[in-house]
């Protein structure tokens, strides 16, 4: 069954207190809280700007059109400037059309086709509320803001139209040239400019149509309070939750997600990317991986495990490791020249921090069923390597060898866990 919409009214009506229209009456647009001039318009394109003040008719009558997605402020007074009303955050609701544009003032010069963001005045010092090239070496020019694409040049300071959504004659592509049919275009490192290779902060900015014409596809950032998921969520421009968010399927994020509230992964998973994309934010967790590895083993002679056994485990959590190592000795396990000093490969090499990273270990000669501490550390001239030392209960030191703290031979065991920074 078709379902119809109540006609909105065709114009606005000033009326005093007592209902009653007012003639001449004025009405004065600003930008939502504040007392900056803003237009407004008499023509649905939006080309004619009404005078600001609106003056009513005669009826106390007047028509206004509002750019799409911009907050105003309506103080309204009588023909002799006696303050009748004044009402804040009125938004221009956008039409049923496929396009969606608001006029923005440049922060900095703007070509036509560039792509370009809302500043809320962080990042490089920019003015809030103005538009400025969008860049995706940055997460507050790319990921984190409103995007659009300009439709005209904008001067510095200038105002012009912005397009969130819909379609957009030769954006600026990376490198220059023509865009390639139904390829995804997103946010450059190239400041205002578009490129099929989703970088580090990835924003979708739309779907080539043409050669020449690009389908932009409108992301604003969004703020709920509990929102749960049993699908898979995709967030590609910037989300923020002020409270829980559960998700029992996948959640795929190629921008922002904020939380002020809990997080439940009902799957219980978080996956990183197979390779870190590294942050130098100190509170960004940008990597998490573990598993195995097979150690390398070396010294003079050249030790090699045969049928022993020679394994290692590691937890990788941004830069800190933490790496375990186990070896048995087999009949056929070669130990090396006598007194030949061991290393063994670390899974990830050690950062050249000032501090040595340090461990311990046990060492067992199955001979006797005695064992040893050993203190482990990285070896300072090869980063990728990791030392034991030797504190036999004779109280000898010096470092593990092929002969100390006794003669290795088949069954002996020696296992170490290690902690330490990545660069």
């Amino acid at each position: 069954m078709a379902s119809g919409t109540l006609a909105p009214s065709p114009y606005l009506t000033v009326l005093d207190g007592n209902g009653n229209p007012l003639p001449g009456a004025k009405i004065y647009t600003y930008a939502a809280g504040t007392t900056t001039n803003i237009a407004t318009y008499s023509d649905a394109a939006l080309t004619v700007a009404n005078t600001n003040p609106i003056v009513a008719d005669a009826a106390g009558r007047y028509t206004a059109y509002l750019s799409p997605g911009i907050g105003y402020r309506f103080d309204i007074k009588t023909s002799g400037d006696v303050s009748v009303d004044s009402v804040d955050n009125i938004l221009g609701v956008p039409s049923s059309a496929s396009t969606i544009d608001v006029v923005g003032t440049a922060g900095v010069a703007i070509s036509a086709g560039q792509v370009v963001y809302l500043s809320t005045g962080t990042g490089g010092a920019p003015t809030a509320g103005k538009w400025y090239l969008a860049d995706a070496d940055n997460t507050y020019s790319s990921t984190i803001p409103i995007i659009g694409v300009a439709v005209d040049a904008i001067a510095l300071n200038n105002t012009g139209t912005i397009r969130l959504a819909g379609a957009v004659s030769n954006p600026s592509v990376e490198g220059g040239g023509t865009m390639t049919i139904g390829n995804t275009y997103y946010i450059s490192t190239t400041a205002g400019s578009i490129t099929t290779t989703a970088p580090a902060n990835a924003k979708v900015v739309g779907l080539a149509q043409s050669s020449t014409v690009l389908v932009v596809s409108y992301q604003s950032t969004s703020s709920v309070g509990d929102l749960s998921v049993s699908g898979t969520l995709g967030v590609t421009g910037a989300a923020t939750l002020s409270s829980t968010l559960a998700v029992t399927g996948n959640a795929t994020l190629g921008g922002t997600l904020g939380l002020t509230g809990l997080l439940t992964l009902t799957a219980g998973q978080i996956a990183f990317p197979a390779t870190q994309n590294a942050s130098s934010n100190a509170n960004t967790l940008d990597d998490y991986e573990e598993g195995t590895y097979t150690p390398t083993w070396t010294g003079t002679g050249t030790p090699a495990i045969g049928n022993g056994t020679l394994t290692g485990r590691y937890t990788k959590i941004g830069r800190l490791v933490n790496a375990t190592l186990y070896l048995v000795g087999g009949s056929t396990t070669t130990w090396g020249t006598a007194g030949a000093v061991w290393r063994f490969g670390l899974p990830f090499a050690c950062a050249n921090d000032v501090v040595q990273p340090i461990g311990i270990g046990i060492a067992k000669d199955a001979s006797v069923s005695y064992f040893y501490t050993i203190p482990v550390a990285v070896d300072l001239t090869s980063l990728s390597t990791v030392r034991g030392y030797n504190a036999n209960p004779a109280g000898e030191a010096g470092t593990i060898t092929s002969s100390a703290p006794f003669t290795w031979a088949t069954s002996d065991t020696l296992s170490f866990t290690i902690t330490y920074f990545t660069d």
